[in-house]
């Protein structure tokens, strides 16, 4: 059996530039992730529960902390550590782990990494859904939300088909 994560990438609403005072968050939308064979789950766990457990330490620092406080509670946001500037914002050396970690998946766990993601038309919700009669706009959000995560599934699906196993599909919903 195959296992796979997934999580957003970008954000489902509008975009008009990275300069806009108000829908500046992401050009793209759509779902990333990793796949592992099912026997390979509780290595990869572990090792990145140790690679959270630095960045931990890279962000309140070493001995800040009392012993054995650490509680795995928070989240490090993927565009802090894998965006084009996120050596100068995250810290070089926390960018460094993870990047380490996504290429153990695929060497040390015969993982793969994947993504689909697609690009959103430019403009204001007016200009790229129309007028805004009730909820029609959110409509239109969790319709690309939900277009982008059955193509998401749809391309797992078939690349466990290949493998010829099952997959068991985790997805990450907590914000």
């Amino acid at each position: 059996m195959l296992i796979a994560y997934i999580d957003e990438v970008g954000e489902a609403g509008a975009f008009i530039s990275k300069d806009h005072k108000r829908f500046n968050t992401s050009p793209v939308f759509g779902y990333a992730g990793f796949v592992v064979p099912e026997q390979h789950v509780h290595a990869l766990s572990r090792d990145v529960a140790a690679t959270k457990k630095k960045f931990y330490s890279f962000l309140c620092g070493e001995g800040e902390e009392e012993p054995g406080s650490y509680a795995p509670t928070w989240e490090r946001k993927g565009s802090d550590l894998l965006s084009k500037h996120a050596m100068g914002r995250a810290g070089r050396q926390e960018v460094v782990e993870l990047r380490s970690l996504l290429s153990r998946i695929p060497s040390r766990y015969g993982g793969k990494l994947f993504y689909f993601v697609r690009e959103k038309p430019i403009g204001s919700p007016g200009q790229v859904w129309g007028k805004d009669t009730g909820n029609r706009w959110e409509a239109m959000r969790e319709e690309r939300t939900l277009e982008c995560l059955g193509e998401a599934i749809n391309r797992l699906c078939r690349h466990a088909e290949h493998e010829d196993q099952n997959i068991l599909l985790f997805q990450d919903m907590i914000n």
